[in-house]
């Protein structure tokens, strides 16, 4: 390869990545006085709506590690490989609030034993309950700048960032997530924020279909009630992001779910092409 190419594979617990074509999910255990919880599973913790997954099907997981394995092999030989599990939201809350956890250390020891070639980047010190929005699933792209910092120095990439304080934010509200349509609990709306930078702004993004005009952030999506469907103009089967004014020749390629389209446009300078 003539350019240093390298891979992540950031597998989150909420919703799956469905360019790998397979569902993963993770056992709750059972806690200590919960909440009390509606039919729907969803319980409110300090203005926070959340909702734990509630099973964990190993068959799937050893699916999950037998396809990141063919792709390394078949297709990134000579790629540096790393993977990265976000906790869901409840995670943060569940202790606090005497509710049902997950069992992240059974799911993060059969990645361990079974990824060959990859090495983990934790992220479960990088967030906080406040870093997600109050009624959606989603990180806030202003609240994830630990987990850029900690994945891009991973990655040997950290030096060619944006630093926090050179975007412009732009705020959006009022901004109601997934969560409520959901469940009849109710909590204070949330305010969107999306940030920008002379590198956001000079970036082009294309897909699979030609045709097809994706922007980086698509505010009329906002608009029409999808809110976070702004970043990178809600779920694509494929992305290509490139910044032709990044300083890095660097390219990088992310097997992702939604989590990524906030995070990609922050890591931008560290690398010159993403794909998502």
């Amino acid at each position: 390869m003539t350019k240093q190419r390298k891979l992540i594979f950031t597998i989150a617990f909420l919703l799956l990545a469905a360019i790998l074509a397979f569902s993963l999910f993770v056992l709750i255990l059972p806690g200590k006085d919960a909440p009390a919880e509606e039919e729907d599973g969803f319980y409110l913790y300090d203005g926070y709506l959340c909702k734990p997954e509630t099973q964990l099907k190993e068959n799937q997981i050893q699916a999950a590690v037998n396809k990141l394995n063919s792709l390394k092999e078949n297709h990134f030989a000579d790629s540096s490989a790393y993977y990265a599990v976000i906790p869901d939201k409840a995670y943060y809350s569940a202790a606090a609030a005497g509710a049902k956890t997950l069992d992240y250390d059974l799911m993060l020891g059969m990645l361990d034993e079974g990824l060959v070639d990859y090495r983990y980047i934790d992220l479960f010190d990088t967030l906080q309950l406040e870093d997600f929005y109050r009624s959606d699933a989603h990180w806030r792209q202003e609240a994830i700048f630990p987990v850029v910092q900690k994945l891009t120095e991973a990655m040997g990439s950290s030096g060619h960032l944006t630093p926090e304080g050179d975007y412009t934010a732009t705020e959006l509200s009022p901004f109601f997530g997934n969560y409520t349509t959901q469940t009849s609990k109710t909590t204070e709306a949330d305010t969107l924020i999306y940030l920008s930078s002379p590198l956001t702004e000079s970036a082009v993004v294309s897909g699979a279909d030609p045709n097809q005009e994706i922007l980086f952030y698509d505010t009329a999506r906002f608009e029409a009630g999808t809110g976070y469907d702004l970043f990178l103009s809600g779920a694509q089967p494929v992305l290509t992001v490139h910044c032709e004014n990044a300083e890095s020749d660097r390219e990088l390629i992310i097997f992702r779910d939604s989590y990524a389209s906030s995070l990609a446009p922050l890591l931008l300078g560290a690398y010159k092409t993403v794909t998502l």
